[in-house]
């Protein structure tokens, strides 16, 4: 799906001038189109959260091989994104906002893996939401991160000198377990989701009808 930056007040402006040449936009008010939209939505980010744990694995790969310097911010920046975009597909909304999923999905259907069970994707899919809980979107105490201020002396001579300063270590990346884990986590809920995907367009299809379909592009075909 393509996606569009926004440049007006109004994001359904865009969405419209976007919209490909001989198409129809399903009216929300069509029994299943929201809900199918917002899977479809869902999908988006958690491919985008996807991308990042790529973005942030070849980053590690080129450090290790000594082809780029270590880039800390860049790497917070990916780390950020995976747990934030991710978190957004689980937490609920106000009334009449996007639906969210839940982590029970995991435990449905799971195929065997020798590797990694659906009780081990739960277990972390809570870390990452602790993560994002309690550490990126929150300043809770957590074993993620630590600050401490410290003071450093020197010796000049006779005189002795002390600076305060700050030292912090919180986490900005994940380990390779961890990394494979969270691309088993994300690729088997896409999975999941893309399955009902189907199943509801087939529903809003047949909602629709094929006489209304047809009705809809002899006038949008005539209108272009």
């Amino acid at each position: 799906m393509d996606k569009h930056n926004l440049n007006s007040d109004n994001p359904e402006d865009i969405l419209k001038e976007a919209l490909p040449k001989n198409s129809w936009l399903i009216d929300e008010s069509i029994p299943h189109v929201k809900h199918l939209n917002d899977y479809n939505s869902i999908i988006e980010d958690l491919k985008f959260a996807r991308e990042c744990l790529i973005e942030l694995k070849k980053m590690r790969v080129l450090e290790e091989n000594t082809e780029i310097e270590n880039s800390t911010t860049l790497k917070r920046v990916y780390f950020t994104n995976s747990v934030i975009t991710y978190a957004r597909c689980f937490n609920s909304t106000k009334q009449g906002g996007r639906i969210s999923i839940n982590k029970k999905q995991f435990k449905k259907n799971f195929p065997n893996n020798e590797r990694v069970s659906a009780k081990d994707l739960v277990k972390f899919h809570e870390y990452i939401m602790d993560l994002r809980n309690k550490f990126i979107a929150h300043a809770d105490n957590s074993i993620f991160e630590t600050k401490r201020i410290y003071i450093q002396f020197e010796l000049e001579g006779e005189n002795l000198h002390s600076t305060f300063a700050n030292l912090s270590v919180a986490m900005f990346n994940f380990d390779q377990t961890q990394l494979s884990n969270f691309m088993v986590l994300i690729d088997y809920a896409i999975i999941n989701l893309s399955e009902k995907s189907k199943i509801l367009t087939q529903k809003v299809k047949d909602q629709i009808g094929d006489d209304k379909l047809l009705e809809v592009a002899i006038k949008t075909l005539k209108n272009n």
